[in-house]
C-alpha cells in the first residue's frame, strides 16, 4: 500500500475489483508469487489510483477497444471502468506487457465533494 491521497470519491468496491482481478487472472495464473501494490496519489486535476501487480501480464489492447459495461456478463476490469465512468466521470487506463505484469490507473477528476 502506498496510499498518499485519500477522502476522495471512489465508486463502491471499485478498487476491490482491480485488486481481485490482479490476484485471479495476475497470480494464480503464474507459477510464482507476486505482489499486488495499491497506491494513491493527487495531480493537479485529479486523483490517480493504481493496482499493479508483477504476475503474468496480458493483451490489454483487448479491453481499451470495449466500452465499460455492467451486468452478470462484465468481468472486473469492464465493471470497474463502467463505474469509474458512470459515478464519477472518470477514465481507466490498463498497461500490461506478458511476463512482466498489470498496472491499473484510475483517473478520478477533482470535485468539490467529499467522501
Amino acid at each position: 500500500m502506498d496510499i498518499r491521497e485519500e477522502g476522495f470519491m471512489l465508486p463502491p468496491l471499485s478498487v476491490m475489483l482491480l485488486v481481485d482481478n490482479a490476484l485471479i487472472h495476475g497470480m494464480r495464473r503464474g507459477e510464482r508469487r507476486g505482489t499486488i501494490t495499491v497506491r494513491s496519489y493527487r495531480m493537479p486535476s485529479e486523483y490517480i489510483v493504481q493496482v499493479e501487480d508483477d504476475g503474468t501480464g496480458f493483451d490489454a489492447q483487448a479491453y481499451d477497444d470495449l466500452p465499460g459495461s455492467n451486468g452478470p456478463e462484465a468481468g472486473g476490469l469492464l465493471n470497474a471502468r463502467y463505474r469509474v465512468e458512470t459515478m464519477v466521470n472518470g477514465q481507466m487506463d490498463i498497461q500490461s506487457f506478458a511476463g512482466v505484469g498489470t498496472v491499473v490507473t484510475l483517473h478520478i477528476p477533482i470535485s468539490d465533494r467529499k467522501a
